[in-house]
This record gives C-alpha cells, structure tokens and sequence, in this order.
C-alpha cells in the first residue's frame, strides 16, 4: 500500500500565479493551491481553495512555494517514522500473543503468573514495534 505524501500532494495542486498583464504597470505573482473554481477533486487535502498574499516578484513566489514543500517533507518524514504501529500487521501481533503466552505456560499456576505474563507481552510487542519503527 502506497503511503500518503503531503509534499507530493502539495506539489500536485501548487501552482505559482501571476496577476495583471503585460500592459499593468504593477505585476504582482501568488501561489494558488487547488482550483479556484471551486472544483474539491482538484483542491489539496479535498479543502477549499487556498492562495497566498501577493509578491513582487516570481522568483518570491516560487521561494514560499518551495518553503512549504520543505515543511511538507519534513511532516511526511515525521509521519513515516510515528507510522509504524500502523504497519504492524495482525499476524505478528497474534503470534507475539501466542508466543508470549506459550513460553510461560508451564508457569501458569505461579502467584506472579499474570505480571509474568504482561511483562512478557511488553517485552515481545515493543520488540516488534521497534523493527517495524526501523524499516
């Protein structure tokens, strides 16, 4: 399954504007992301349109533009590392489970059995937790 990407979404719909033509003493450029029609398929993150304050020049454009995908990458590099539970497939979950508990059935009539065993669950799932959070 494709992982979501909020700087390849951001890029998708950003686009840098200009306003005025070339008659207009006084050229202004912005960046719009989504469509200003209204149209929601075509909008970032299916929200409304969003534009930024004008700017003097193209180049400012493009620099706010690609301030955000800086920020953008940084988020989808903060999601991908927090994301890891959520890979984690039931399989291994279950089978931490039934290993935990089988390794300490023999154990099962002990007065500290379940402590034992919830300590041997946490053992087994943050071990499991860990490598998915190092792929």
């Amino acid at each position: 399954m494709k992982r979501f990407n909020y700087q390849t979404e951001f890029n998708r719909h950003a686009n840098i504007v200009r306003f005025g033509n070339a008659d207009d003493v006084k050229i202004n450029y912005g960046v719009f992301v989504g469509d200003p029609n209204g149209d929601n398929d075509k909008n970032f993150l299916g929200e409304e349109f969003i534009d930024s304050p004008s700017f003097t020049t193209w180049q400012d454009a493009q620099n706010a533009k690609d301030f955000a995908e800086c920020v953008l990458l940084v988020v989808d590099e903060h999601a991908k590392k927090n994301n890891a539970v959520s890979e984690v497939t039931g399989g291994e979950i279950y089978r931490c489970v039934e290993d935990s508990v089988n390794s300490l059935l023999k154990y099962r009539n002990h007065k500290d059995f379940s402590s034992m065993l919830i300590a041997e669950l946490t053992c087994n799932l943050n071990d499991i937790l860990t490598k998915n959070n190092s792929r």
